[in-house]
């Protein structure tokens, strides 16, 4: 009984989890995102590939540490971590598609504000100035 009940509570938490990154994605804008800008057909090298960079979509929904950012010749790709990562496809975006774009810095720490569509992406960890270097050169 004991088995079936732990079981239960698995299954139960898995199946809440997801059901709460579905909601996120939905609610959060990452959803709509990865439909518009779905990087289908990259065919390009690598650049740079930064783990664990932070996102936040709008004024609430943040990506806090969860991100793996790939760098390409003609623009970048996220995507989450693989526990967070359902309902949450890989976002490609071009780097002349991002408008508006401001370095900031706060205690120290580096990040930037964008409009992509007119949704506000701030975008913070280490490959923010990679992010400015590229986008200075395409504009």
């Amino acid at each position: 009984m004991n088995y079936f009940f732990i079981l239960l509570l698995v299954i139960g938490f898995f199946l809440y989890w997801n059901f709460l990154l579905m909601i996120i994605s939905i609610l959060g804008g990452w959803n709509r995102l990865s439909k518009e800008h779905n990087g289908e057909g990259i065919n390009e090298l690598t650049d740079e590939v930064f783990h664990f960079q932070s996102l936040k979509l709008g004024y609430f929904v943040s990506y806090s540490s969860s991100l793996t950012v790939t760098f390409y010749e003609s623009g970048f790709s996220m995507k989450p971590f693989f526990l967070f990562s359902f309902f949450h496809n890989p976002v490609f975006i071009k780097y002349e598609e991002l408008d508006n774009f401001e370095m900031k810095s706060f205690l120290g720490f580096k990040y930037a504000i964008c409009c992509l569509n007119g949704k506000r992406l701030t975008f913070s960890g280490k490959f923010v100035s990679v992010l400015y270097d590229k986008i200075k050169l395409k504009k």
